[in-house]
């Protein structure tokens, strides 16, 4: 009984392996609702590479956002107390009642140093 049970097993189980390899399951069950099938980027890609590129391109210049200095800047780590935006959220702390809370807000970023001078010209 049981050689005839696990005769049944193997070929039920064959059969599903059969049929599963002729399945073909939609890519999108496999990725996320916003991001594109693996044939809709090959799609693109083929689409992309029909467009003529132009003959002279377009050259787009950046102009700095940091007027340069006169000396050199080495930047070193740096942090400075915000007291203004402590005294703020210190105010509405002890408006909503919590009055044994201490803020303290502070900026990070970097010290422009004068290397020649050994002086923290600005901080960014």
């Amino acid at each position: 009984m049981k050689r005839h049970l696990k005769i049944q097993l193997s070929i039920l189980a064959l059969f599903l392996v059969v049929l599963l390899t002729g399945c073909q399951f939609p890519t999108e069950l496999f990725f996320a609702p916003d991001s594109p099938s693996p044939r809709e980027i090959a799609e693109e890609a083929t689409r992309i590479r029909s467009f003529a590129v132009s003959p002279t391109p377009t050259i787009q210049v950046i102009e700095p956002t940091v007027t340069p200095t006169v000396f050199p800047c080495a930047f070193a780590y740096g942090e400075q107390p915000l007291e203004d935006e402590t005294a703020r959220l210190k105010d509405a702390l002890v408006k909503n009642s919590l009055i044994n809370v201490e803020p303290l807000a502070m900026a990070y970023g970097e010290n422009c140093l004068d290397t020649v001078n050994n002086k923290v010209i600005r901080f960014l």
